[in-house]
Protein backbone atom coordinates (compact mmCIF):
# COMPACT_ATOMS: atom_id res chain seq x y z
CA UNK A 1 0.00 0.00 0.00
CA UNK A 2 1.15 2.96 -0.86
CA UNK A 3 1.13 6.01 2.01
CA UNK A 4 -1.12 9.08 1.10
CA UNK A 5 -1.83 12.37 2.60
CA UNK A 6 -4.23 15.14 1.42
CA UNK A 7 -3.60 19.27 2.14
CA UNK A 8 -6.22 21.15 0.53
CA UNK A 9 -8.39 24.45 2.32
CA UNK A 10 -11.46 22.01 1.66
CA UNK A 11 -13.21 19.97 4.03
CA UNK A 12 -15.30 18.97 1.33
CA UNK A 13 -12.87 18.30 -1.43
CA UNK A 14 -11.06 16.10 1.78
CA UNK A 15 -13.97 14.16 2.21
CA UNK A 16 -14.25 13.58 -1.34
CA UNK A 17 -10.47 12.45 -2.30
CA UNK A 18 -10.56 9.99 0.44
CA UNK A 19 -13.59 8.25 -1.18
CA UNK A 20 -12.35 8.49 -4.46
CA UNK A 21 -8.96 6.80 -3.44
CA UNK A 22 -10.48 4.10 -1.55
CA UNK A 23 -12.75 3.55 -4.53
CA UNK A 24 -10.21 3.47 -6.70
CA UNK A 25 -8.68 0.10 -5.67
CA UNK A 26 -4.97 1.34 -6.42
CA UNK A 27 -3.22 0.15 -3.65
CA UNK A 28 -3.56 4.03 -2.23
CA UNK A 29 -4.29 4.71 1.54
CA UNK A 30 -4.82 8.08 3.03
CA UNK A 31 -3.13 7.93 6.82
CA UNK A 32 -3.54 11.59 7.27
CA UNK A 33 -5.25 14.71 5.83
CA UNK A 34 -4.75 18.69 6.61
CA UNK A 35 -5.73 22.29 5.75
CA UNK A 36 -3.23 24.39 4.90
CA UNK A 37 -1.37 25.13 8.27
CA UNK A 38 2.28 24.29 9.16
CA UNK A 39 1.09 21.41 10.34
CA UNK A 40 1.03 19.50 6.73
CA UNK A 41 4.33 20.68 6.10
CA UNK A 42 5.68 18.64 9.68
CA UNK A 43 3.37 15.67 8.75
CA UNK A 44 5.10 15.23 5.05
CA UNK A 45 8.13 15.25 7.03
CA UNK A 46 7.54 12.80 9.61
CA UNK A 47 5.61 10.51 7.45
CA UNK A 48 6.86 10.70 4.59
CA UNK A 49 4.40 9.30 2.36
CA UNK A 50 4.40 8.12 -1.12
CA UNK A 51 1.80 10.59 -2.14
CA UNK A 52 0.73 13.32 -1.46
CA UNK A 53 -2.32 15.35 -3.06
CA UNK A 54 -2.56 19.09 -2.29
CA UNK A 55 -4.66 22.06 -3.71
CA UNK A 56 -3.10 25.04 -4.52
CA UNK A 57 -3.06 27.85 -0.60
CA UNK A 58 -5.91 30.42 -0.57
CA UNK A 59 -3.02 33.21 -1.00
CA UNK A 60 -2.20 32.95 -4.54
CA UNK A 61 1.43 34.82 -3.56
CA UNK A 62 2.19 31.53 -2.32
CA UNK A 63 0.73 29.49 -5.31
CA UNK A 64 3.06 26.40 -5.76
CA UNK A 65 5.47 27.12 -1.99
CA UNK A 66 4.57 23.56 -0.62
CA UNK A 67 5.03 21.99 -3.82
CA UNK A 68 8.48 23.11 -4.13
CA UNK A 69 9.21 22.39 -0.59
CA UNK A 70 8.05 19.02 -0.96
CA UNK A 71 9.80 18.66 -3.59
CA UNK A 72 13.37 20.21 -2.77
CA UNK A 73 13.47 18.28 0.38
CA UNK A 74 11.75 14.60 -0.55
CA UNK A 75 11.96 14.81 -4.37
CA UNK A 76 10.91 10.67 -4.59
CA UNK A 77 7.75 11.50 -2.72
CA UNK A 78 4.94 11.99 -5.79
CA UNK A 79 2.87 15.27 -5.95
CA UNK A 80 -0.45 15.55 -7.12
CA UNK A 81 -1.93 18.98 -8.00
CA UNK A 82 -5.84 18.85 -6.86
CA UNK A 83 -6.88 22.26 -8.13
CA UNK A 84 -9.50 24.47 -9.96
CA UNK A 85 -6.68 26.50 -11.30
CA UNK A 86 -6.22 25.93 -15.11
CA UNK A 87 -3.66 28.48 -16.36
CA UNK A 88 -0.87 27.32 -19.03
CA UNK A 89 1.73 28.91 -16.53
CA UNK A 90 0.50 27.76 -13.73
CA UNK A 91 0.80 24.23 -15.80
CA UNK A 92 4.05 24.29 -16.79
CA UNK A 93 5.66 25.98 -13.23
CA UNK A 94 4.16 23.20 -11.69
CA UNK A 95 5.63 20.03 -13.74
CA UNK A 96 8.97 22.11 -13.60
CA UNK A 97 8.71 21.82 -9.51
CA UNK A 98 8.01 17.78 -9.69
CA UNK A 99 4.02 17.85 -9.84
CA UNK A 100 3.39 14.15 -11.46
CA UNK A 101 0.01 15.47 -12.54
CA UNK A 102 -3.12 18.13 -12.51
CA UNK A 103 -6.52 16.69 -11.71
CA UNK A 104 -9.18 19.63 -11.79
CA UNK A 105 -12.17 18.40 -9.11
CA UNK A 106 -15.44 16.79 -10.12
CA UNK A 107 -14.09 14.46 -12.90
CA UNK A 108 -13.39 11.46 -10.91
CA UNK A 109 -12.23 9.42 -14.39
CA UNK A 110 -9.37 12.05 -14.52
CA UNK A 111 -8.08 11.19 -10.81
CA UNK A 112 -8.38 7.48 -11.70
CA UNK A 113 -6.17 7.90 -14.54
CA UNK A 114 -3.66 10.37 -12.80
CA UNK A 115 -3.74 8.30 -9.53
CA UNK A 116 -3.15 5.04 -12.04
CA UNK A 117 -0.13 6.76 -13.66
CA UNK A 118 1.74 7.14 -10.26
CA UNK A 119 1.00 4.36 -8.85
CA UNK A 120 2.70 2.99 -12.30
CA UNK A 121 5.98 5.37 -11.48
CA UNK A 122 5.93 4.05 -7.76
CA UNK A 123 5.93 0.64 -9.19
CA UNK A 124 8.94 1.20 -10.94
CA UNK A 125 10.31 2.97 -8.72
CA UNK A 126 10.00 0.29 -6.16
CA UNK A 127 11.31 -2.02 -8.26
CA UNK A 128 14.77 0.14 -8.87
CA UNK A 129 14.89 0.23 -5.11
CA UNK A 130 14.58 -3.35 -4.65
CA UNK A 131 17.39 -3.57 -7.49
CA UNK A 132 19.68 -1.21 -6.29
CA UNK A 133 19.51 -3.44 -2.69
CA UNK A 134 20.33 -6.44 -4.68
CA UNK A 135 23.09 -4.64 -6.09
CA UNK A 136 24.73 -2.99 -3.43
CA UNK A 137 24.17 -6.88 -1.67
CA UNK A 138 25.92 -8.36 -4.69
CA UNK A 139 28.63 -5.70 -4.89
CA UNK A 140 30.19 -5.99 -0.93
CA UNK A 141 29.98 -9.83 -1.49
CA UNK A 142 32.03 -9.34 -4.76
CA UNK A 143 34.33 -7.46 -2.98
CA UNK A 144 34.89 -9.42 0.54
CA UNK A 145 35.78 -12.70 -1.99
CA UNK A 146 37.92 -10.08 -4.54
CA UNK A 147 39.85 -9.31 -0.90
CA UNK A 148 39.68 -12.63 -0.21
CA UNK A 149 41.06 -13.79 -3.64
CA UNK A 150 44.53 -10.76 -3.44
CA UNK A 151 45.63 -12.14 -0.07
CA UNK A 152 45.37 -15.58 -0.93
CA UNK A 153 47.36 -15.10 -4.33
CA UNK A 154 43.96 -16.30 -6.35
CA UNK A 155 44.22 -12.90 -8.24
CA UNK A 156 47.63 -11.64 -9.79
CA UNK A 157 49.03 -8.50 -11.30
CA UNK A 158 48.54 -5.02 -10.57
CA UNK A 159 46.82 -3.58 -13.28
CA UNK A 160 44.05 -6.42 -13.32
CA UNK A 161 43.33 -5.89 -9.83
CA UNK A 162 43.09 -2.12 -10.07
CA UNK A 163 40.66 -2.73 -13.15
CA UNK A 164 38.58 -4.83 -10.84
CA UNK A 165 38.83 -3.04 -8.06
CA UNK A 166 37.44 0.20 -10.27
CA UNK A 167 34.96 -1.97 -11.39
CA UNK A 168 33.55 -3.30 -7.45
CA UNK A 169 33.75 0.95 -7.05
CA UNK A 170 30.70 1.22 -8.30
CA UNK A 171 27.99 2.38 -5.78
CA UNK A 172 30.85 3.16 -2.96
CA UNK A 173 28.96 5.34 -0.75
CA UNK A 174 29.97 6.44 2.87
CA UNK A 175 31.55 2.92 3.63
CA UNK A 176 34.96 2.35 5.93
CA UNK A 177 37.74 -0.33 5.70
CA UNK A 178 39.09 -0.67 8.72
CA UNK A 179 41.65 -3.96 8.50
CA UNK A 180 42.43 -5.22 11.33
CA UNK A 181 44.54 -8.58 12.89
CA UNK A 182 43.78 -11.01 15.88
CA UNK A 183 47.05 -13.16 16.52
CA UNK A 184 46.71 -15.89 18.97
CA UNK A 185 50.50 -16.27 21.11
CA UNK A 186 49.54 -19.82 21.99
CA UNK A 187 48.15 -21.23 18.65
CA UNK A 188 49.81 -24.34 18.49
CA UNK A 189 49.67 -25.19 21.95
CA UNK A 190 45.64 -24.58 21.90
CA UNK A 191 45.13 -26.07 18.92
CA UNK A 192 47.16 -29.64 20.27
CA UNK A 193 45.77 -29.77 23.48
CA UNK A 194 42.12 -27.99 23.79
CA UNK A 195 40.71 -27.65 20.27
CA UNK A 196 39.13 -31.10 19.39
CA UNK A 197 38.14 -30.44 15.77
CA UNK A 198 40.21 -29.44 12.61
CA UNK A 199 41.18 -26.07 12.01
CA UNK A 200 38.14 -24.81 9.34
CA UNK A 201 35.85 -25.18 12.66
CA UNK A 202 38.27 -23.32 14.63
CA UNK A 203 38.13 -20.09 12.21
CA UNK A 204 34.10 -20.59 11.81
CA UNK A 205 34.37 -20.53 16.23
CA UNK A 206 36.45 -17.84 16.29
CA UNK A 207 34.47 -15.66 13.75
CA UNK A 208 30.87 -16.70 15.51
CA UNK A 209 32.42 -14.25 18.46
CA UNK A 210 33.18 -11.92 16.05
CA UNK A 211 29.86 -11.15 15.15
CA UNK A 212 28.55 -7.79 15.57
CA UNK A 213 24.88 -7.95 17.09
CA UNK A 214 23.47 -4.46 16.45
CA UNK A 215 25.01 -4.89 12.67
CA UNK A 216 26.42 -1.87 12.51
CA UNK A 217 28.80 -2.94 10.43
CA UNK A 218 30.29 -6.39 9.16
CA UNK A 219 33.63 -7.96 9.09
CA UNK A 220 34.99 -10.41 6.69
CA UNK A 221 37.50 -12.92 7.29
CA UNK A 222 40.79 -12.19 4.25
CA UNK A 223 43.42 -14.48 5.61
CA UNK A 224 44.82 -17.28 8.10
CA UNK A 225 48.08 -18.10 8.26
CA UNK A 226 50.16 -19.30 11.39
CA UNK A 227 47.98 -18.74 14.40
CA UNK A 228 47.18 -14.82 13.16
CA UNK A 229 43.73 -14.52 10.81
CA UNK A 230 43.61 -11.01 8.61
CA UNK A 231 40.04 -9.20 8.55
CA UNK A 232 38.22 -6.19 7.49
CA UNK A 233 35.35 -4.52 9.17
CA UNK A 234 32.91 -2.58 6.90
CA UNK A 235 30.37 -0.27 8.11
CA UNK A 236 27.94 2.09 5.54
CA UNK A 237 28.57 5.24 7.62
CA UNK A 238 30.93 8.43 7.25
CA UNK A 239 31.29 8.74 10.52
CA UNK A 240 34.68 7.17 11.17
CA UNK A 241 35.49 8.00 15.25
CA UNK A 242 32.46 6.38 15.73
CA UNK A 243 32.74 3.01 13.65
CA UNK A 244 36.65 2.86 15.45
CA UNK A 245 35.14 3.37 18.23
CA UNK A 246 32.44 0.99 18.28
CA UNK A 247 34.98 -1.92 16.53
CA UNK A 248 37.14 -1.34 19.48
CA UNK A 249 34.40 -1.96 22.23
CA UNK A 250 33.69 -5.09 20.03
CA UNK A 251 36.97 -6.42 19.82
CA UNK A 252 37.46 -5.86 23.44
CA UNK A 253 34.22 -8.01 24.24
CA UNK A 254 35.56 -10.69 21.77
CA UNK A 255 39.08 -10.59 23.89
CA UNK A 256 37.22 -11.23 26.48
CA UNK A 257 34.48 -13.46 25.75
CA UNK A 258 37.01 -16.11 23.79
CA UNK A 259 39.17 -16.20 27.26
CA UNK A 260 36.39 -16.93 29.05
CA UNK A 261 33.95 -19.62 27.16
CA UNK A 262 36.45 -21.31 25.18
CA UNK A 263 40.08 -20.90 27.35
CA UNK A 264 41.42 -19.23 24.30
CA UNK A 265 44.13 -16.24 24.98
CA UNK A 266 43.97 -13.86 21.73
CA UNK A 267 45.61 -10.40 21.20
CA UNK A 268 44.06 -7.75 18.84
CA UNK A 269 44.92 -4.73 16.87
CA UNK A 270 43.63 -2.25 14.49
CA UNK A 271 45.07 -0.74 11.13
CA UNK A 272 44.49 2.31 9.30
CA UNK A 273 40.63 2.93 7.84
CA UNK A 274 40.52 3.78 4.56
CA UNK A 275 36.87 5.87 3.69
CA UNK A 276 36.25 3.96 0.13
CA UNK A 277 36.54 0.53 -1.32
CA UNK A 278 39.46 1.90 -4.01
CA UNK A 279 41.10 3.83 -1.41
CA UNK A 280 42.00 0.90 0.19
CA UNK A 281 43.23 -1.03 -2.79
CA UNK A 282 44.84 1.45 -3.90
CA UNK A 283 46.53 1.78 -0.99
CA UNK A 284 47.45 -2.75 -0.55
CA UNK A 285 48.25 -2.57 -4.49
CA UNK A 286 51.36 -0.25 -4.09
CA UNK A 287 53.45 -2.60 -1.93
CA UNK A 288 51.77 -6.14 -2.27
CA UNK A 289 51.22 -7.43 -6.02
CA UNK A 290 54.49 -6.43 -7.49
CA UNK A 291 55.82 -9.93 -5.52
CA UNK A 292 54.34 -11.72 -8.16
CA UNK A 293 57.59 -12.55 -9.69
CA UNK A 294 58.86 -13.31 -6.00
CA UNK A 295 61.88 -15.83 -6.22
CA UNK A 296 61.24 -17.28 -2.54
CA UNK A 297 62.20 -20.28 -3.57
CA UNK A 298 65.82 -19.44 -3.39
CA UNK A 299 65.70 -19.49 -0.01
CA UNK A 300 64.85 -23.25 0.61
CA UNK A 301 63.66 -25.81 -2.44
CA UNK A 302 61.04 -27.67 -0.27
CA UNK A 303 57.36 -26.79 -1.29
CA UNK A 304 56.16 -26.68 2.19
CA UNK A 305 59.01 -24.43 3.71
CA UNK A 306 57.88 -22.12 0.05
CA UNK A 307 54.64 -21.65 0.79
CA UNK A 308 55.15 -21.12 4.91
CA UNK A 309 57.82 -17.96 3.25
CA UNK A 310 55.36 -16.72 1.13
CA UNK A 311 52.61 -16.57 3.98
CA UNK A 312 55.07 -14.72 5.93
CA UNK A 313 55.70 -12.27 3.15
CA UNK A 314 52.01 -11.66 3.18
CA UNK A 315 52.17 -11.30 6.52
CA UNK A 316 54.44 -8.15 6.47
CA UNK A 317 52.97 -6.77 3.61
CA UNK A 318 49.71 -6.57 5.75
CA UNK A 319 51.58 -5.10 8.67
CA UNK A 320 52.73 -2.60 5.91
CA UNK A 321 48.84 -1.85 5.67
CA UNK A 322 48.73 -1.71 9.33
CA UNK A 323 51.21 0.96 9.38
CA UNK A 324 49.19 2.99 11.83
CA UNK A 325 48.98 0.83 14.37
CA UNK A 326 51.66 0.72 17.73
CA UNK A 327 51.90 -2.28 17.90
CA UNK A 328 53.54 -2.55 14.02
CA UNK A 329 57.15 -3.75 15.37
CA UNK A 330 55.52 -5.96 17.89
CA UNK A 331 53.96 -7.69 14.78
CA UNK A 332 56.57 -8.11 13.13
CA UNK A 333 58.67 -9.44 15.78
CA UNK A 334 55.90 -12.22 15.77
CA UNK A 335 56.66 -12.90 11.97
CA UNK A 336 59.89 -13.00 12.33
CA UNK A 337 60.36 -15.44 15.11
CA UNK A 338 57.41 -18.31 13.06
CA UNK A 339 60.47 -17.41 10.23
CA UNK A 340 62.85 -18.31 12.11
CA UNK A 341 61.31 -21.60 13.78
CA UNK A 342 61.53 -22.73 9.57
CA UNK A 343 64.85 -22.02 9.08
CA UNK A 344 67.03 -22.91 12.19
CA UNK A 345 70.30 -24.22 10.40
CA UNK A 346 70.48 -21.01 7.87
CA UNK A 347 69.42 -18.68 10.54
CA UNK A 348 70.95 -15.38 8.90
CA UNK A 349 70.97 -16.12 5.44
CA UNK A 350 67.19 -16.89 5.47
CA UNK A 351 66.14 -13.86 7.78
CA UNK A 352 68.76 -11.63 5.02
CA UNK A 353 67.03 -13.10 1.78
CA UNK A 354 63.68 -12.77 3.06
CA UNK A 355 64.10 -8.67 4.05
CA UNK A 356 65.51 -8.67 0.67
CA UNK A 357 63.13 -10.43 -1.21
CA UNK A 358 60.18 -7.65 0.86
CA UNK A 359 62.45 -4.67 0.17
CA UNK A 360 62.24 -5.33 -3.27
CA UNK A 361 58.63 -5.60 -3.72
CA UNK A 362 57.51 -3.49 -0.79
CA UNK A 363 60.17 -0.34 -0.92
CA UNK A 364 62.87 -0.83 -3.49
CA UNK A 365 63.83 3.01 -3.24
CA UNK A 366 65.57 1.78 0.03
CA UNK A 367 68.36 -0.67 -2.00
CA UNK A 368 70.38 2.79 -2.12
CA UNK A 369 69.72 3.69 1.51
CA UNK A 370 72.81 3.89 3.57
CA UNK A 371 70.94 3.00 7.01
CA UNK A 372 69.12 -0.10 5.39
CA UNK A 373 72.81 -1.52 3.67
CA UNK A 374 74.55 -1.18 7.39
CA UNK A 375 71.71 -3.15 8.66
CA UNK A 376 71.39 -5.82 6.11
CA UNK A 377 75.32 -6.20 6.84
CA UNK A 378 74.53 -6.55 10.42
CA UNK A 379 72.22 -9.03 9.96
CA UNK A 380 74.50 -11.55 7.58
CA UNK A 381 76.92 -11.31 10.91
CA UNK A 382 74.24 -11.85 13.37
CA UNK A 383 72.69 -14.68 14.85
CA UNK A 384 70.36 -16.68 17.32
CA UNK A 385 68.34 -13.50 19.31
CA UNK A 386 70.17 -10.27 17.76
CA UNK A 387 69.38 -11.67 13.95
CA UNK A 388 65.88 -11.59 14.56
CA UNK A 389 65.91 -8.47 16.46
CA UNK A 390 67.66 -7.21 13.23
CA UNK A 391 65.50 -8.73 11.06
CA UNK A 392 62.46 -7.14 12.83
CA UNK A 393 64.24 -3.63 12.88
CA UNK A 394 64.36 -4.01 8.73
CA UNK A 395 61.05 -4.99 7.77
CA UNK A 396 59.89 -1.93 10.41
CA UNK A 397 61.46 0.30 8.24
CA UNK A 398 60.53 -1.25 4.81
CA UNK A 399 56.56 -1.47 6.23
CA UNK A 400 57.42 2.62 6.87
CA UNK A 401 58.70 2.98 3.29
CA UNK A 402 56.01 0.60 1.80
CA UNK A 403 53.24 2.97 3.67
CA UNK A 404 55.35 6.22 2.27
CA UNK A 405 55.16 4.77 -1.15
CA UNK A 406 51.35 4.79 -1.31
CA UNK A 407 52.02 9.18 -1.53
CA UNK A 408 52.49 8.44 -5.50
CA UNK A 409 49.39 6.85 -5.62
CA UNK A 410 47.81 10.18 -3.56
CA UNK A 411 49.68 12.27 -6.23
CA UNK A 412 48.21 10.55 -8.86
CA UNK A 413 45.08 11.33 -7.76
CA UNK A 414 44.90 14.59 -6.99
CA UNK A 415 46.79 15.14 -10.42
CA UNK A 416 43.88 13.23 -11.93
CA UNK A 417 41.57 15.75 -9.82
CA UNK A 418 42.79 18.74 -10.53
CA UNK A 419 43.08 17.98 -14.37
CA UNK A 420 39.23 17.21 -14.54
CA UNK A 421 38.57 19.93 -12.69
CA UNK A 422 40.55 22.12 -14.86
CA UNK A 423 38.72 20.30 -18.00
CA UNK A 424 35.69 21.29 -16.75
CA UNK A 425 35.13 24.01 -14.47
CA UNK A 426 33.15 25.52 -17.14
CA UNK A 427 30.09 23.73 -16.15
CA UNK A 428 27.82 23.34 -13.29
CA UNK A 429 30.47 21.44 -11.51
CA UNK A 430 30.11 20.41 -7.96
CA UNK A 431 32.48 18.04 -5.71
CA UNK A 432 29.92 15.44 -5.74
CA UNK A 433 30.75 15.17 -9.28
CA UNK A 434 34.80 15.29 -8.95
CA UNK A 435 34.72 12.51 -6.14
CA UNK A 436 32.54 10.26 -8.28
CA UNK A 437 34.57 10.77 -11.33
CA UNK A 438 37.69 9.43 -8.75
CA UNK A 439 35.57 6.53 -7.49
CA UNK A 440 35.81 8.09 -3.90
CA UNK A 441 33.59 9.36 -1.51
CA UNK A 442 32.57 12.73 -1.52
CA UNK A 443 33.76 13.53 2.30
CA UNK A 444 36.52 11.57 2.00
CA UNK A 445 37.82 13.57 -1.26
CA UNK A 446 36.94 16.68 0.16
CA UNK A 447 39.68 15.84 3.00
CA UNK A 448 41.76 14.60 0.37
CA UNK A 449 41.95 17.59 -1.65
CA UNK A 450 42.52 20.24 1.13
CA UNK A 451 44.96 17.79 2.60
CA UNK A 452 47.22 17.74 -0.94
CA UNK A 453 46.33 21.02 -2.33
CA UNK A 454 45.87 23.35 0.89
CA UNK A 455 42.40 24.67 -0.96
CA UNK A 456 39.42 23.47 -0.27
CA UNK A 457 37.67 22.75 -3.31
CA UNK A 458 34.72 25.70 -3.43
CA UNK A 459 37.81 27.79 -3.35
CA UNK A 460 39.97 25.71 -5.58
CA UNK A 461 37.39 25.84 -8.44
CA UNK A 462 36.26 29.87 -7.36
CA UNK A 463 40.27 30.55 -8.11
CA UNK A 464 40.35 28.68 -11.34
CA UNK A 465 37.42 30.73 -12.86
CA UNK A 466 38.49 33.70 -11.51
CA UNK A 467 41.90 32.90 -13.28
CA UNK A 468 40.39 31.78 -16.59
CA UNK A 469 38.26 35.07 -16.42
CA UNK A 470 40.83 37.61 -16.33
CA UNK A 471 42.78 35.67 -19.02
CA UNK A 472 39.61 36.11 -21.17
CA UNK A 473 38.83 39.95 -20.14
CA UNK A 474 42.30 41.10 -21.28
CA UNK A 475 42.01 39.91 -24.68
CA UNK A 476 39.54 42.00 -25.15
CA UNK A 477 37.24 40.07 -27.05
CA UNK A 478 34.48 39.14 -24.69
CA UNK A 479 31.60 40.60 -23.14
CA UNK A 480 31.15 40.16 -19.84
CA UNK A 481 28.59 38.03 -19.73
CA UNK A 482 29.51 36.02 -22.22
CA UNK A 483 33.06 35.63 -20.03
CA UNK A 484 30.16 34.93 -16.97
CA UNK A 485 28.89 32.04 -18.66
CA UNK A 486 32.77 30.86 -20.29
CA UNK A 487 33.44 30.32 -16.76
CA UNK A 488 31.15 28.53 -15.34
CA UNK A 489 28.69 31.33 -14.06
CA UNK A 490 24.84 31.36 -15.02
CA UNK A 491 23.92 34.49 -12.99
CA UNK A 492 26.22 37.62 -14.16
CA UNK A 493 25.94 39.12 -11.02
CA UNK A 494 26.99 36.37 -8.64
CA UNK A 495 30.05 35.87 -11.14
CA UNK A 496 30.83 39.69 -10.85
CA UNK A 497 30.65 39.65 -6.46
CA UNK A 498 32.95 36.62 -6.91
CA UNK A 499 35.56 38.09 -9.37
CA UNK A 500 35.67 41.36 -6.94
CA UNK A 501 35.93 39.32 -4.03
CA UNK A 502 39.46 37.12 -5.11
CA UNK A 503 40.54 40.49 -7.01
CA UNK A 504 39.04 43.45 -5.28
CA UNK A 505 38.12 44.67 -8.53
CA UNK A 506 34.64 44.55 -10.64
CA UNK A 507 35.12 42.67 -14.12
CA UNK A 508 34.42 46.34 -15.72
CA UNK A 509 37.39 47.67 -13.64
CA UNK A 510 39.68 45.05 -13.99
CA UNK A 511 39.33 45.11 -17.69
CA UNK A 512 39.70 48.90 -18.37
CA UNK A 513 42.60 48.70 -16.12
CA UNK A 514 44.19 46.15 -18.78
CA UNK A 515 43.19 48.18 -21.52
CA UNK A 516 44.83 51.30 -19.73
CA UNK A 517 47.62 49.32 -19.39
CA UNK A 518 48.53 48.21 -23.31
CA UNK A 519 47.68 51.88 -24.61
CA UNK A 520 49.84 53.26 -22.30
CA UNK A 521 47.09 55.57 -20.82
Amino acid sequence: MYKTIIINSKPEAIAHLKYAISESNLGFTVVSSYLYNKRASDAVARTRPNLVITDLPPSKEKNLDIVKNIHSRFPDIKILLYTDRTDFELAKSAVSQGVSGIVCPGDDSELTAALTGIKGLLDRQATQKKRDRLFDQLIVSARKQFLTDIFMGNITGRENIQKKAKELSLGNHSCIYCPFWIAIPNYNEYMTNRWNYDKERFLVAVGNFLRPENKSFEIQNIMFTNGEIFYVALAETSDATNFINTLRLHLTNTEHNLKTMIGLTVNWHIGRHFMSFHDFIDHITTPILSNSNMNVEAIDSTKENHALLLDMYKNVVISAILDKTPRLKEHLNYIVRLLSQSAENVLSDALSEFCEISMQNMAPHLKENAEFKRMMRSLSEANGATAQNICTNVLFMVCREAGKSNLTASSSTVKRAVEYIQNNFARDLSLEDVAKYLNLNPSYFSRFFKLHTGFNFRDYLIELRVKKAKELLITGKYKIYEISIMTGYKNSKYFAAQFKAVTGLTPSEFANGEAAKSTGA
